[in-house]
């Protein structure tokens, strides 16, 4: 499965794609991952950004994501070749010799990344940017991370903060799972499955609606915890209308659709 979730001031929106489906013909997360940007539809006043994890940096991605009119910010492996000074080299080695002393430093919303910014080629892409990012624990520069950004106008803190956006995944996945029951679905079926899965997300857009409507800007869990109080007050307000109305305990029942 794919899962793609649309971010736009604050609010997310998703959609989920199977890997696989029985009787159709298999794709990998990557021909998936394309598919689904294909079928996005955006009316752009400004620069779309596919943010992705380093499963999804290939070549191939990048290029198709380019022609989509997509830029793409995203982590690279540390196996990847590069060209600094014109010299091939490979990010982990590169990263393992550079003088750290000459890392230049920016701070993004409070934590400070040294860094080393190199614009050009990598194989089979004419022309990106590439972050090598240290942080420091305890005083020490600890194991580096690897981003790639085809917009090479942004600056280092822009495409830092961007891709900080794509955290957003982890925590509306957790959301699904751990409030939604995403790790629930017990059916074997691939429909029921797929029609488990299509509820869930239908659910999650739903509160993040609510979410957008709400005066006070809450969370999810506290727009779903609304709802279910909300919930509980009609109820008692129906139970308490049909009592004042006259209607007996079985006549309640019966509205309820509940067997005496």
């Amino acid at each position: 499965m794919v899962f793609l979730l649309f971010l736009l001031v604050g609010y997310s929106l998703s959609k989920e794609y199977f890997v696989q489906q029985k009787d159709r013909v298999f794709k990998n997360k990557l021909e998936l991952a394309l598919d689904t940007l294909a079928d996005v539809e955006l009316q752009r006043e400004k620069e779309s950004y596919v943010l992705v994890d380093s499963w999804y940096t290939s070549e191939k991605f990048i290029n198709e994501s380019q022609k989509l009119g997509f830029q793409v910010i995203g982590g690279i492996k540390s196996n990847r070749i590069f060209y600094p000074d014109g010299i091939k080299n490979k990010l982990n080695e590169f990263s393992n010799e550079i003088d750290k002393e000459t890392l230049d430093v920016v701070t993004v919303k409070g934590v400070e990344h040294h860094f080393y910014r190199y614009e050009g080629s990598i194989k089979g892409i004419e022309n990106v940017v590439i972050l090598i990012l240290w942080q420091k624990k305890h005083g020490e520069l600890i194991k580096p991370f690897y981003l790639v950004c085809t917009n090479t106008a942004l600056t280092t803190k822009e495409i830092i903060e961007y891709y900080g956006y794509r955290w957003e995944i982890e925590v509306s996945f957790r959301y699904k799972k751990q409030r939604l029951g995403l790790n629930d679905c017990e059916m074997r079926s691939f429909k029921g499955i797929e029609r488990f899965w299509s509820l869930i997300y239908l659910i999650y857009n739903f509160l993040e609606s609510e979410r957008y409507k709400s005066v006070v800007k809450k969370n999810l869990g506290s727009i779903l915890d609304k709802i279910k109080i909300k919930n509980k007050i009609d109820f008692i307000g129906f139970i308490y209308d049909k009592f004042k109305e006259g209607k007996s305990k079985q006549e309640l029942l019966l509205n309820l659709g509940i067997p005496a």
